[in-house]
């Protein structure tokens, strides 16, 4: 069985898996590691295969793309009932990944987009559903894969909340699900989407996230906009939320994070500029 193949059947086994990591896994199978067997797939071929991706990879999405293959071979004979097959190649090219740096954490990010650079976004990609999101993803804070499977039937208009289901977890695939405030400029973003029926599983927003995420790429590019990532949008929020002097649980409200710390720290960008002064 080649490791496209085994990548396939425990994607197919696994719906749960989605956003980022299967979008991941479905690029492994079209890479050179996809043609190898992965009943004889050896450390050296790891190690060859990340060399590969450092041409045009950073560590920290090296080590994303190591670590889902992993997780596919170590799922494949117990949940797939698949003999022979393990993540032990993985294992074993580990230590001479990071020997190599080829692996690694990624730095703290700290870039936020600016007012400015939010409208030029906004005009390049032009009016319409996409420009509508990326603009929701500005001032609600929201991952784009939840903004786009959020349900009209989950907004609650008169307190402002909204029922975000299956967010992002380190431990939960499905079942994570929170009622969440929208801030007022978000919230008006959504009340201009039309509502075609009256069925509460209705999308809010009619458009799937990797669309909203390739025009967001392309306009950055276009338009020369230096290192921004749609996801810093998230930041944004985070930082200006702390910047106003909410605190730390009112944030998580709004954000949804499970830990005060994913806050602080994490998506907190603020600057030393940020720091608030006392009127003379």
């Amino acid at each position: 069985m080649k490791i496209r193949e085994l990548i396939e059947a425990y994607l197919a086994a696994s719906p749960e898996i989605r956003g980022t990591q299967r979008n991941t896994l479905e690029r492994t199978g079209k890479l050179s590691i996809g043609a190898k067997d992965a009943r004889k797939v050896t450390p050296h071929q790891i190690i060859e295969w990340a060399k590969e991706l450092s041409v045009t990879c950073a560590p920290c999405t090296i080590s994303a793309y190591v670590g889902y293959l992993r997780g596919a071979m170590d799922y494949a004979e117990v949940g797939l009932g698949l003999d022979g097959i393990s993540g032990m190649a993985v294992y074993k090219a580990m230590p001479i990944l990071k020997r190599q740096r080829l692996v690694g954490s990624g730095g703290k990010r700290t870039r936020i987009p600016t007012p400015e650079e939010h409208q030029r976004i906004i005009a390049h990609v032009g009016p319409g559903i996409v420009a509508d999101v990326i603009a929701f993803q500005y001032e609600g804070g929201r991952r784009i894969g939840e903004t786009c499977r959020l349900m009209w039937g989950d907004l609650n208009t008169d307190k402002k909340t909204i029922v975000v289901r299956d967010m992002k977890h380190s431990k939960m695939k499905t079942g994570n699900t929170k009622t969440l405030v929208v801030l007022d400029a978000a919230f008006d973003i959504i009340m201009r989407q039309k509502r075609m029926t009256n069925l509460p599983d209705e999308r809010i927003f009619k458009v799937s996230a990797r669309r909203v995420q390739a025009a967001h790429t392309r306009a950055v590019k276009a338009l020369k906009i230096d290192d921004l990532h749609l996801h810093d949008s998230r930041a944004r929020v985070v930082t200006k939320l702390l910047t106003e002097k909410y605190t730390v649980p009112q944030v998580m409200l709004v954000t949804g994070q499970a830990t005060a710390g994913m806050v602080t720290g994490t998506y907190n960008r603020m600057q030393a500029e940020d720091f608030p002064r006392r009127a003379a």
